[in-house]
């Protein structure tokens, strides 16, 4: 595949996802956390994360519109992939729409991560076989979904003109020309069936051979489908003795059980943030006094979970508590983020020379942290577990690895996984 400059993500842990390849395959891959055009001439690719997942459909338009313009990007890159999340939280609509008018003519939207059972067949999106609107990720508190159908979700923020590219009309001799078709009959955005990475590496392939700015919105797996990986080249992971600190803020179910698998094994320590406190008038000695007892754990030697959420269940209730306390749940989650943040902060600035490793789970909470660490840069250099990106996150505060994983990916085992691969051979 020829290199692409730019790549841009919605959120940090997808920005590591849809990086982690090109990573692998040897190119010098950063997540660019500034919507400034000041990428290092070192750099192969730069991620462009332009942390919009969460915001309001008007305000990611114009988040979008401010980096194609920064960047340039339909005058120096014709092919555009742009990352979104799998199960389609966000403003998937509105940041097409975006650059639709920054001088990009089509984009095509092929959405599948077979790795994590994720798949768009006639016109809708399954997770393990089932309709997204009937799974959890439907309950989202920031990004509710309601409806399967890919199509709808879109045209639920933008008027452009969306068709659907089914399985039963898909030759992979023709997608050129379809695509070439639905453009010249009015078409703006073409919604395609996807589930293998062959799937995803054809409709690309198709839209490297279109003669007009286009955007290829994808998941994360379409540059491991692209990307040759025999040849991997990751960088090697620094063994350490030191401990772990992870800091949890998604809500999925398959993370709540990833970190609860590291107290049953009894291979971290948990502390479980208590959100009346953290919404509190005294939420900021809270956060002090749980800084310090993770602070104390760490300079122990114990594997440290600092987590949000202890319980699954607790995202029905957010409607319930963000009401007590006079607030939208956008609101509540946000201030929820930025005391992950601050805490994370408080931490690692305290006792960065005792911690081997950082893990930071949930896309906002881990960009929420590296904007706190006034970190502009993040340079990806592997992955472990099969799922977790990790690299160096560019801040005074963090010699260490830092590795970022999406809330519903993985195994039960996948945290536990992660430290074992930092202390092989360096702590029994």
């Amino acid at each position: 595949m020829s290199r692409p400059r730019y790549i841009l993500a919605d959120d940090f842990t997808g920005a590591n996802d849809v990086g982690v390849a090109l990573a692998s395959s040897g190119i010098a891959t950063h997540v660019l956390l500034s919507s400034e055009n000041k990428q290092s001439s070192v750099i192969d690719t730069g991620v462009i994360c332009t942390d919009s997942r969460d915001l309001d459909k008007q305000d990611a338009k114009s988040a979008l519109q401010k980096v194609a313009q920064n960047y340039h990007l339909a005058q120096r890159q014709p092919l555009l992939i742009k990352k979104v999340d799998s199960t389609l939280r966000g403003n998937i609509g509105s940041e097409i729409d975006a650059l639709l008018s920054s001088g990009y003519s089509l984009a095509i939207v092929a959405i599948a991560a077979p790795s994590a059972r994720r798949k768009t067949v006639n016109g809708l999106c399954y997770v393990n076989d089932i309709p997204l609107a009937e799974t959890e990720f439907a309950s989202d508190p920031k990004s509710p979904i309601h409806s399967s159908r890919i199509a709808e979700i879109i045209q639920s923020q933008t008027t452009r003109v969306t068709v659907e590219y089914l399985s039963h009309e898909v030759n992979n001799v023709l997608q050129r020309q379809s695509f070439d078709h639905f453009y010249e009959t009015g078409s703006e955005i073409i919604v395609c069936d996807t589930e293998t990475h062959d799937d995803l590496y054809q409709l690309y392939q198709a839209a490297t051979q279109l003669k007009i700015p286009t955007v290829f919105v994808t998941t994360g797996e379409l540059t491991h489908a692209i990307v040759e990986q025999q040849a991997t080249a990751d960088l090697p992971l620094k063994k350490s003795k030191q401990p772990v600190l992870a800091m949890i803020g998604s809500m999925s179910e398959m993370t709540l059980t990833q970190s609860q698998y590291l107290v049953d094994e009894k291979i971290a320590e948990v502390i479980d943030l208590e959100l009346d406190n953290l919404l509190s008038d005294n939420s900021g000695l809270y956060i002090n006094k749980q800084s310090a007892d993770a602070i104390s754990r760490l300079k122990s030697g114990a594997n440290c979970v600092v987590r949000s959420c202890k319980n699954p269940e607790l995202r029905y209730e957010l409607k319930n508590l963000a009401t007590q306390y006079g607030l939208t749940q956008m609101q509540l989650a946000e201030h929820v983020r930025e005391c992950l943040a601050e805490l994370t902060y408080q931490i690692v600035r305290a006792a960065h020379e005792h911690i081997g490793g950082l893990i930071l789970c949930g896309g906002d909470v881990a960009m929420a942290t590296a904007k706190r660490l006034n970190a502009t840069q993040y340079q990806i250099k592997g992955i472990v577990a099969g799922c977790v990106p990790w690299g160096q996150l560019e801040s005074q505060y963090t010699p260490f690895p830092t590795f970022t994983k999406a809330g519903g990916f993985g195994d039960p085992t996948t945290f536990s996984q992660v430290i074992q691969q930092l202390h092989k051979e360096v702590r029994q």
